[in-house]
C-alpha cells in the first residue's frame, strides 16, 4: 500500500527534511574546513566559526538556523498525542514546550556563532539542556503507548543519558568533544524514529475505516 502524502503527519515530514538538511549542510561545512578537523578534537560549533572555517562557516550556521526553526514545527506536531491521560498529557505538553525552546536556542546557535562570546556559549548550553529534557519528557510521556516503539523509547533514554553526561563533563573536561557529536546525532536518530512511529500510527488509523467497510 503506497503512502498517501496528504495523510503523512507533519512532524514526520519535518523530521525528514530537518535531518537531510542538517546533515547535508554539516557535511558541506566539514568538507570546507581546513585540513585537520576531527570530532575527536573539534567542537561541532568550530565549523561555524568564520575565523576557523572561512570557506564553510555559513553552511553550518544555516544548518543550525533552519533546523532550529524546523524543530519548532516538529514539536508542535507531537500535539496529535495529547489525547493521553492527564499525567502523560502534562509530560508531553512540557516536552513540547522544552522542544520549542530548544528549536529557538538552536537557531540562536546559528545566529551567534563562536565569534560571539558569551552569547554563543549561552545559547549552546540552553539548546542541549532543553533538547535533552524535551526528549526525556516525551519518552516518559509516551512510554506504554501502542504507537510508541521500544526502539524509540530506548533511543530517547540513551539520548538523555548522553546529554546529561555531556552537560556534566563539559565545564571540567573540554577535550571530550566527541560527546557533543554523539549527543547531536542521537537527537536526530530519536527524531527520525518518533517520526516513523507517528507515520505508522497515522497509517493504522487511516486504514481502519477502509478495513471495516470491506
Amino acid at each position: 500500500m503506497k503512502p498517501i502524502l496528504s495523510k503523512i503527519p507533519v512532524s514526520s515530514v519535518i523530521a525528514l527534511i530537518a535531518t537531510v538538511f542538517f546533515c547535508g549542510f554539516l557535511l558541506m561545512s566539514i568538507v570546507s574546513y581546513p585540513p585537520g578537523f576531527s570530532p575527536l578534537k573539534n567542537w561541532m560549533s568550530d565549523l561555524g566559526n568564520p575565523g576557523l572555517n572561512p570557506a564553510g562557516y555559513a553552511y553550518f550556521n544555516w544548518a543550525d538556523g533552519v533546523t532550529g526553526l524546523l524543530l519548532i514545527g516538529f514539536y508542535l506536531g507531537l500535539s496529535r498525542w495529547l489525547h493521553l491521560g492527564i499525567v502523560n498529557k502534562t509530560l508531553l505538553a512540557a516536552a513540547m514546550a522544552c522542544g520549542i525552546f530548544s528549536g529557538i536556542a538552536l537557531a540562536g546557535v546559528g545566529y551567534f556563532n563562536e565569534s560571539f562570546d558569551p552569547e554563543h556559549f549561552i545559547v549552546s548550553v540552553l539548546f542541549f539542556l532543553s533538547s535533552t529534557l524535551a526528549i526525556l519528557l516525551a519518552t516518559l510521556a509516551l512510554r506504554g503507548n501502542p504507537g510508541f516503539s521500544r526502539a524509540t523509547a530506548w533511543a530517547g533514554y540513551l539520548t538523555a543519558a548522553v546529554g546529561v553526561v555531556f552537560a556534566i563533563q563539559r565545564p571540567t573536561i573540554e577535550s571530550i568533544t566527541i560527546l557533543e557529536w554523539i549527543s547531536v546525532f542521537l537527537m536526530l536518530l530519536w527524531a527520525a524514529l518518533i517520526s516513523i512511529d507517528l507515520y505508522r500510527s497515522s497509517a493504522k488509523r487511516n486504514m481502519g475505516p477502509a478495513v471495516k467497510g470491506r
